[in-house]
């Protein structure tokens, strides 16, 4: 079975692939949430359609002041 850190890593990686970016799966990702807000909406469908045995939780995006770039943080759950 995947692990937690497996988990965390493919929801990572959703957030960091461009919609359109993958030939075989174009309608995967997120649009980057650097020049745009995340769509949390988007972000959780993407997850129930793609990672379906894991239940987003909260979704937080702040600026860091110092190096003015997003960071996303997330909680989930992984159905048994």
């Amino acid at each position: 079975f995947p692990s937690h850190d497996n988990y965390r890593q493919l929801l990572t990686l959703t957030l960091l692939t461009e919609p359109g970016s993958l030939p075989l799966t174009p309608e995967f990702g997120v649009n980057d949430p650097s020049f745009d807000t995340i769509d949390r909406g988007l972000f959780i469908a993407q997850a129930a359609e793609f990672i379906p045995e894991i239940a987003l939780g909260d979704i937080s995006v702040e600026i860091n002041p110092v190096s003015g770039m997003s960071e996303i943080a997330f909680t989930f759950e992984v159905s048994e």
